[in-house]
This record gives C-alpha cells, structure tokens and sequence, in this order.
C-alpha cells in the first residue's frame, strides 16, 4: 500500500504539455524506445528525447533495459512508466 502522502507528491509534478504527450504514448505502448514514440507522434527523435530526458529526469519513467533496436539496428533504451510503488522502492535501494 502507497502512502496517501507519496501519491500525493507522485501526482503533484509539474510537466510540460508536450511531456505529458509523451508519458502517455509510453505509458500506452511500453517498453518503447524513443524512435518509437516519435513514429507514433509524428515527431522528429529529437524532440522526443528532450522530453524523456526530462521525464527521466523527474523520475516518472525510468530505462528497462537497452534490447531496442533503431531502424538502422542500432541498440536503443526502451522506457517505462515508473509508478507510485516502484518510487516506494526506489528510495530504498
């Protein structure tokens, strides 16, 4: 069970309209790598990145791992959703 003051703090942080876009995108076609949710938005990577660096950053997705591939077969990070449970778990480790 999450306490109410961690989910309060959870739903609290501020994002950006274009972040929030994207934490839905990944949110709905998890894991997805970056290239991935800009083929689903019509938006350069670029674009993208600076807004999972941002989520990243403000710890509402984290990287599952590096088993993307680009389109040209490069290796690519593939993002979650980090939920109010798993920041529980954060803090301890």
């Amino acid at each position: 069970m999450i306490a109410s003051t961690s989910r309060a703090a959870y739903e609290t942080v501020k994002i950006a309209r274009n972040e929030e876009i994207v934490l839905d995108v990944i949110r709905a076609h998890e894991p997805i790598t970056n290239q991935g949710v800009a083929k689903l938005l019509g938006w350069s990577e670029s674009r993208v990145t600076g807004r999972t660096n941002g989520l990243n950053y403000k710890n509402l997705i984290r990287v599952l791992d590096h088993n993307g591939k680009t389109e040209s077969g490069k290796s690519a990070k593939r993002w979650v959703v980090i939920s109010p449970g798993d920041k529980q778990l954060k803090m301890f480790y």
